[in-house]
């Protein structure tokens, strides 16, 4: 089976290293020995839409290989165990990328005796990198065998192996293969991206690593303008990132997990950083207990939490939402209230939240320390749900918007600093079926930009949409440029539109009124989205004007890494039912800008591991960061002049017994298309590089000159029209040992560094977590999985305390193991799933809580830190919620993820 950890592209089905031009070495390197005996007659083909087919033969085999019975990371070719090969070049045309898959059918002729035998040849796909794209669905009993994999282009490699054949046929068995390019019906494909134009924005995407932001559904995202710092908050966890802009592209991230003590559960997650031009913005934490929140703040980027009242009396139980600004004192306001800013806070904070039939804001004039009571924004006969985040303009005025408002969409809003509501309806809008937030981005003259999910189409889809409103003398606001966005891109379908403008800051003097982005999921295909039978995948789409609305400029953030495949359920908890769970999204993601006018989305990543350049979605959820490399900003003072240098590539190098391996990202392009790249070696003892390649626009090279023994220092350089970019670093190859998941500790998911444990523990401290499914003869299709999880020291094992694992089946079912220590230090070790899969209720008050399911099956610790637990994958089962039986070879387990706590309870 393969493990997949969030930072998305370590698999126990690790990369391989390839011998031929073809494929180019991975990011891990796995233990086999690439020397297929045979060849594929003819060895290699190629398929386009002009010409979809291409057939070949194999063999004849007169001896088996059943090595991918151990790991398909590690499969064997000898002349013992023998297989081929047949190399694969997709061919697509310029602006026709998305919408394919190849198919590939293996068959034979069964042996005629004895008649109750079969022949079974085995087939794997892999990529242009080398990595395992077919999971287990090419190695079956079925004749013939079928692997499908979604394209969009390139190179790929197709291995069969003679699983069970005759070894004893004069001649050996043959099989034959048939490789099918088809598009995918209904799903239109996503064009290509446009030519690099000078000022058009650019993003570069950051997911989180080590095991951090694993279930990250519903994201909120801030940046702290003085100090640059990152905050993206999703279930109980604060994550801050540090992007390190000084020279690389992309940007070296650094993440910490800076949770708010608080944060012990949760039904809503809601982050926000307010403004305050103060020498630091505040960053402020909620999650939804129901009628209030577990709330915190913090004025030092998370280093400590205030924790505060949470929110004020009356609220809503669902869907909260915190915002911030300055107090609205225009003596004209009516009524007028002008209350005396807080001696040591000059914003207003509001909570607001609904509930069935109304919904509330109430106001903190402490920084959000404590609230006054919730006031009612809207009647029944006025509004319902489900409503959107809170936003402050730059003269105090409060807006929350609301998808329904009388069959129309809009917004409640107060300009009287939360006393008092007024409902404001967008009349060229329609009500969206869906429960999707509208959101609002605020200009620095207070224009507003409304972005939306609009009612269903002709075509029974539902498109974004963005409008803008901006207030008249009397009071009254005027509507205009409501649009669709993308539809120049084929966009039909959009879910969580959320919008940002620069004027959200008041500190922010160089800010814009005509500038603001809209960030939302789109999908080409049409129809109802949230039909599990929806054909489409889903990328990030960024729209951007500069114009005041008049016109958007959409780009894909993500051109080659869908965001989900399929179908995404924003239905809510109860009519979200479906197998697999498509609800893992959740409702919505944020937008924000930085101090230089970058944006910065927030969004959870549905769709990572083999889902990427598969076909199967892997339903999760890790926290993802794009943010803005290059084109105009959101504040004009920070436009960068294009086109320039591109940036420098990061560079990562291993070694093995083959030669040093090299690859990278395209780093952001200058405004200028990349043309090529220059790879530089020197060795330790010189001073002097040497250019050793000069490339086109491939990401990686192979270096089989290097002399052994010498170590050597290489680097990487980009060039486009304005010339060759900057060189940031140097790197030395890292040795790269085999890995199998055959054998303890297996391959490693998680590494961690010494002392970030809070409160320092040594106990709790997490270091590294390993996982193995060690190879059984008798249950050769694996019987059990062993976890061998690290912390500092276990020379002292604290009472009361807890050791988690946990993993998401890859179709939304949360399951652990743990071990767990009592009063007197005792451990006990157990296995179980968290939250109840199908809730009755909603929201769901055990969406977070572990159910322990029973013992596992052993468990041991010493005192160097070591906790190892040992579970049979038919424990780990579950037949009752999801109808996900006991993993087995091809299996998904992704977001895994160590945790540690102190204290008993759940």
């Amino acid at each position: 089976m393969r493990f997949i950890n969030s930072s998305r592209l370590l698999l126990l089905t690790l990369s391989l290293i390839a011998v031929t031009g073809a494929l180019v070495v991975g990011s891990h390197v796995t233990n086999f020995v690439d020397r297929p005996v045979l060849a594929a007659s003819p060895a290699a083909g190629t398929v386009s839409p002009g010409s979809p087919v291409v057939t070949y033969t194999g063999g004849p085999f007169v001896g088996i290989n059943q090595t991918d019975f151990a790991d398909t990371a590690t499969i064997t070719c000898t002349p013992v165990t023998p297989c081929d090969d047949f190399a694969l070049a997709i061919s697509l045309p310029t602006g026709d990328t998305n919408s394919y898959t190849f198919n590939v059918s293996v068959s034979w002729t069964d042996r005629a005796t004895p008649t109750s035998a079969h022949n079974d040849f085995d087939v794997f796909v892999y990529d242009g990198s080398g990595s395992l794209v077919s999971g287990s669905s090419g190695a079956t009993s079925s004749n013939p065998e079928n692997v499908s994999i979604s394209v969009t282009g390139g190179s790929y490699k197709i291995r069969v192996l003679p699983f069970d054949v005759n070894t004893t046929a004069t001649g050996g068995d043959t099989y034959n293969a048939t490789v099918t390019l088809s598009a995918v019906p209904g799903a239109p494909p996503f064009p290509t991206p446009p030519p690099t134009v000078p000022g058009v924005p650019r993003y570069q995407n950051y997911p989180a690593p080590d095991g951090l932001g694993t279930n990250a559904g519903e994201p909120s995202i801030g940046v702290d303008w003085p100090t640059g710092k990152t905050f993206i908050g999703s279930g109980t966890q604060t994550l801050r990132v540090t992007f390190d802009d000084s020279c690389s592209s992309s940007a070296k991230t650094t993440w910490e997990d800076v949770s708010a003590p608080n944060a012990v559960t949760s039904l809503d997650p809601i982050l926000v950083t307010d403004h305050n031009g103060l020498a630091r913005d505040r960053t402020l934490t909620s999650q939804l207990t129901g009628q209030d929140s577990l709330s915190a703040y913090t004025d030092d980027d998370g280093d400590s939490w205030i924790p505060s009242q949470g929110g004020g009396i009356p609220s809503g139980v669902d869907h909260q939402t915190l915002g911030g600004g300055p107090y609205r004192s225009d003596p004209t306001a009516l009524p007028p209230v002008i209350p005396p800013p807080h001696p040591l806070y000059p914003n207003a904070i509001y909570y607001c939240s609904q509930d069935s039939v109304v919904s509330f804001c109430a106001r903190s004039d402490d920084g959000g320390l404590t609230f006054g009571p919730g006031v009612p924004i809207y009647n029944t006969t006025q509004c319902g749900g489900i409503h959107g985040h809170v936003k402050v303009a730059p003269d105090g005025t409060v807006y929350v918007p609301d998808k329904s408002c009388g069959g129309k969409q809009g917004f409640t809003v107060s300009k009287d600093n939360g006393v008092t509501w007024t409902v404001v309806t967008n009349p060229s809008s329609i009500n969206t079926s869906k429960l999707v937030d509208p959101s609002i981005g605020i200009g620095k003259n207070g224009s507003v930009y409304f972005a939306y999910e609009s009612g269903a189409d002709a075509s029974g889809s539902f498109p974004p949409k963005v409008a803008v409103a901006r207030r008249n003398a009397d009071g009254t606001y005027t509507w205009s440029n409501d649009q669709v966005l993308g539809a120049d891109l084929g966009i039909k379908n959009a879910v969580f539109p959320a919008a940002v403008s620069s004027g959200q800051n008041p500190s922010a003097v160089d800010a814009d009124d005509n500038r603001a982005a809209v960030a939302f999921l789109g999908s080409t295909a049409q129809g109802d989205y949230t039909n599990t039978s929806f054909p489409g995948s889903w990328h990030l789409f960024i729209s951007t004007t500069f114009d005041g609305g008049a016109t958007w400029k959409t780009i894909d953030a993500t051109p080659t890494d869908p965001v989900q495949r399929g179908s995404i359920c924003t239905l809510g908890t109860v009519d979200c039912d479906h197998v697999p769970d498509d609800r893992n999204l959740l409702d919505f993601m944020d937008v924000t800008i930085d101090r230089q006018g970058r944006v910065l989305v927030g969004y959870a990543d549905g769709c990572i591991g083999g889902c990427v350049n598969g076909t199967d979605n892997s339903y999760t959820a890790l926290a993802t960061i794009a943010r803005q490399s290059g084109g105009k900003r959101l504040i004009s003072a920070f436009d960068p002049v294009e086109p320039a240098l591109a940036g420098s590539p990061i560079v990562t190098a291993v070694s093995d017994p083959s030669g040093i391996h090299l690859s990278w990202e395209a780093p952001d392009n200058g405004g200028s298309a990349i043309t090529g790249y220059k790879v530089y070696r020197r060795p330790e003892t010189s001073t002097q590089k040497t250019l050793i390649a000069n490339l086109g626009v491939q990401t990686t090279f192979d270096d089989f000159t290097a002399a052994p023994g010498v170590k050597y220092f290489y680097s990487v350089s980009a060039v486009n029209a304005a010339g060759e970019g900057p060189i940031c670093d140097e790197v030395t190859p890292v040795p790269v040992p085999p890995v199998t998941s055959c054998t303890v500790p297996g391959a490693s998911m998680v590494q961690d560094p010494s002392g970030d444990a809070k409160p320092a523990n040594p106990a709790l401290d997490i270091r590294e977590l390993w996982v193995a499914e060690p190879f059984d003869p008798a249950n050769p299709n694996g019987s059990s999985l062993t976890w061998t999880f690290k912390v500092e020291s276990l020379a002292v094992v604290p009472a009361n305390s807890q050791w988690y694992i946990i993993w998401d089946f890859g179709k939304g079912l949360r399951k652990y193991v743990a071990m767990k220590t009592n009063a007197t230090g005792t451990p006990s070790y157990e296995y179980g799933h968290i939250g109840p899969p199908l809730s009755p209720t909603s929201p769901d008050p055990d969406a977070n809580k572990p159910f322990p399911e029973g013992a596992a099956d052993s468990g041991s610790i010493s005192a160097d830190g070591t906790i190892t637990i040992t579970i049979s994958n038919s424990k780990i089962a579950d037949n009752t919620f999801k109808g996900v039986g006991a993993p087995k070879r091809g299996s998904t387990l992704a977001n895994i993820s160590p945790r540690t706590f102190s204290g008993t309870g759940n």
